[in-house]
């Protein structure tokens, strides 16, 4: 557009147009976002109570279950002998088996101030066993990086259990006492309790029953 062929009030009129239309443009965003954050308001209020009366109803049903198998738990301990407080899942299967439910407890990796014992009753044993035998290093390395604390502090009851199989090879008595004194140590934290609800399909599969939205979602 050559602007040097319109008149000074021409010009002045050109810019008032285009600052009107760049005002009513700014306008209709304004009112575009306003109308945008009224309708995320209302969809987060109107899910959020849904969502909220649904995992209430889900708590609920939840108590309600456990509330359900307390006899069936005190009296499986009764009958098997078994330490009620000593398990941390418990399964029962209805008489056709083809549905089950699994009540546990989550855990957290804990262990008592008698581990450290335990490790320096191991720790004294590969300085001897790296001081006799050489060439016993890469055993030694092995030995203690089992030992190695996750970046919470804890050790990894898993790694443990490796840790006793190399000392039961060992022969050693003293390794073998320091890492009993490690297991026994071994003190797990209960965290949250869940519900697990399965069926068997067609083909003798267990299938699970989603009981939460990340689940329902990945079985769809």
């Amino acid at each position: 557009m050559d602007l040097s062929k319109f008149s000074k009030e021409e010009l002045a009129e050109l810019k008032a147009k285009i600052a009107e239309e760049e005002a009513s443009a700014e306008r209709k965003k304004r009112e575009a976002i306003d109308t945008y954050k009224d309708l995320v308001s209302e969809a987060v209020d109107d899910s959020f109570k849904m969502l909220q009366e649904q995992s209430d109803a889900l708590a609920e049903t939840k108590s309600g279950v456990y509330k359900m198998f307390e006899t069936v738990k005190s009296m499986k301990a009764d009958l098997f002998k078994t330490k009620e407080n000593g398990q941390w899942s418990h399964t029962f299967t209805n008489k056709e088996g083809n549905r089950r439910i699994t009540l546990g407890t989550n855990t957290l990796d804990n262990y008592d101030d008698t581990a450290e014992d335990g490790i320096a009753m191991v720790n004294e044993y590969l300085d001897s066993l790296a001081e006799d035998n050489p060439s016993a290093a890469k055993a030694v390395t092995i030995c203690r990086s089992l030992m190695a604390r996750d970046k919470k502090g804890n050790l990894k009851p898993s790694k443990i259990v490796t840790l006793y199989k190399h000392a039961k090879e060992s022969g050693s008595d003293k390794f073998m006492d320091g890492v009993e004194i490690i297991m026994n140590a071994y003190k797990p934290v209960p965290s949250k309790t869940y519900v697990r609800a399965e069926f068997k399909n067609d083909k003798g599969e267990w299938i699970n029953v989603p009981l939460g939205m990340t689940e329902a979602e990945e079985d769809k």
